[in-house]
């Protein structure tokens, strides 16, 4: 999600392939860019201004498959006047005989040692980065972790936070949050662990209650389980790692975003289509 003033973009499986929608504060949703132009996208993000020639531009993390029938993943960079999407680059990816696609893109923030470079999440148990000349390497590898799933920053720009989920192949029994600083070095210390699946994360902007700076997460808990599970949970969680209960009920929660004073979260069960759904929880 990319908030815009009084309203959100945010990608949206169609019938044909992936779509690129506005969602205003009142719930009226708008197409952007829609199916048939676009493959199946995960997450993504708008280039700042000094992003090479595609600064200002839409840049997201889509889902294609090799000639075997293997997930992968590459880079589509997104002109919306032009109504167009054209690869930007292939991800390198890690161990792609595991895991399915990945899920989240954001740029770095400004001024920091992450500015200026497109982060994105892979199943494969990676980080990439892309950069304005179109490379696009290895950032992180978190796969003795596990998966992967979304990513923000800390307040000040100094490390990534990245929610991690078990996969079969991990050391890892729990899902974790993880900080990553700008070297691509992981800190040995998780901020949070004890979550079963998470996805993903923001900070609490000041305004928020009593809850400035904290980090809050989804968590599909037992919706990963199967579908019609309503086992999603939303967490907040202090500067000790100690997770506190939000909302639970959610039916496979995905995204997570504060909007202006708002907290946005979006999901739906992708074998039950249509039923994505987008709610919001204020402070009390």
């Amino acid at each position: 999600m990319i908030p815009r003033g009084s309203t959100v973009w945010l990608t949206d499986r169609g019938a044909h392939g992936g779509e690129v929608l506005e969602a205003a504060l009142g719930g009226k949703l708008k197409v952007l860019i829609g199916s048939g132009m676009l493959p199946i996208l995960s997450g993504f993000d708008l280039a700042p201004s000094d992003f090479g020639d595609g600064g200002g531009q839409l840049f997201a993390l889509a889902q294609t498959r090799t000639a075997a029938g293997n997930p992968d993943e590459e880079i589509k960079r997104i002109d919306l006047t032009k109504q167009s999407a054209a690869t930007f680059c292939a991800l390198p990816g890690g161990d792609k005989s595991i895991g399915d696609f990945g899920g989240d893109a954001r740029f770095g923030p400004p001024d920091t040692s992450f500015a200026n470079t497109l982060f994105t999440t892979s199943q494969h148990g990676t980080i990439d980065a892309a950069y304005p000349d179109g490379t696009c390497i290895a950032f992180a590898n978190l796969s003795k972790f596990g998966a992967p799933a979304a990513i923000t920053f800390s307040a000040d720009g100094s490390a990534m936070l990245v929610t991690v989920g078990p996969r079969e192949s991990s050391i890892a029994a729990k899902g974790m949050i993880l900080r990553v600083d700008s070297d691509g070095a992981i800190e040995s210390k998780p901020v949070a662990t004890g979550l079963t699946q998470p996805g993903g994360l923001d900070l609490a902007p000041a305004g928020f209650g009593a809850y400035t700076a904290e980090i809050f997460v989804v968590d599909q808990g037992d919706a990963a389980q199967g579908a019609g599970s309503i086992g999603g949970k939303v967490y907040r969680t202090d500067s000790s790692g100690k997770l506190t209960l939000v909302a639970s009920g959610f039916d496979h929660p995905v995204g997570l975003r504060f909007v202006g004073e708002h907290l946005w979260v979006t999901g739906g069960d992708s074998g039950r289509e249509p039923n994505g759904y987008i709610v919001q929880i204020d402070a009390q």
